[in-house]
């Protein structure tokens, strides 16, 4: 799971806080290395209030926070599952984001295995967690975002590369328009009772 993060990140959690949280590793691309430093406090500090307020203990915010890092070259990016941009919203900056992590990202979408029939949720997500050791599926990972936000990226992505970008699966947005839009709505590719929707 990766968060390129470019412009100050809000006070509220956002995805490059819960997701350590959540046991993920997490990689920060910042736009240059003077950024890195306040991107971390920023973090950080959520991560602290959280401790503050009750919501986490102290050996998790030590477990979240080492599950940081962060970087200015998209290159650190090449095995991550998913990426999520957060840029400024600039036609040029996004195109430029865009080309560079096209060019780094390597890892397949599991998305496809699961449309083709060739894999159920479960044997995609069990597969990457026990194959390549990830601590969760990338279909878990898609219904913690929000299915609703990751095809709403992809739909972006293809509509302001200059270069030839797949669309996101046709699975995504029939998952969408049927509401299962992830943990948020009660089902995504999972239903919340542990099975597979």
């Amino acid at each position: 799971m990766t968060t390129p993060a470019t412009p100050p990140m809000p006070e509220r959690p956002g995805i490059a806080e819960v997701s350590p949280r959540a046991g993920l590793d997490v990689r920060v691309v910042v736009s240059s290395p003077d950024r890195i430093g306040p991107a971390s406090e920023r973090i950080l500090r959520a991560l602290d209030r959280a401790v503050a307020k009750g919501r986490m203990t102290t050996e998790e915010r030590t477990g979240a926070a080492g599950r940081l890092r962060f970087a200015v070259d998209p290159a650190e990016l090449a095995d991550r599952q998913l990426v999520v941009e957060a840029v400024v919203e600039e036609l040029d900056t996004e195109r430029r984001v865009f080309k560079a992590l096209d060019a780094a990202v390597t890892d397949p979408a599991a998305v496809r295995m699961g449309e083709r029939g060739a894999a159920g949720a479960e044997d995609v997500d069990r597969g990457m967690t026990l194959g390549r050791g990830h601590p969760m599926g990338p279909l878990a990972l898609l219904d913690m975002i929000g299915i609703d936000t990751v095809t709403a990226v992809a739909r972006s992505m293809r509509e302001n590369s200059d270069d030839l970008v797949d669309e996101a699966p046709p699975l995504l947005f029939r998952v969408v328009e049927d509401g299962r839009l992830g943990r948020k709505a009660g089902r995504g590719f999972f239903r919340y009772d542990g099975t597979a929707s």
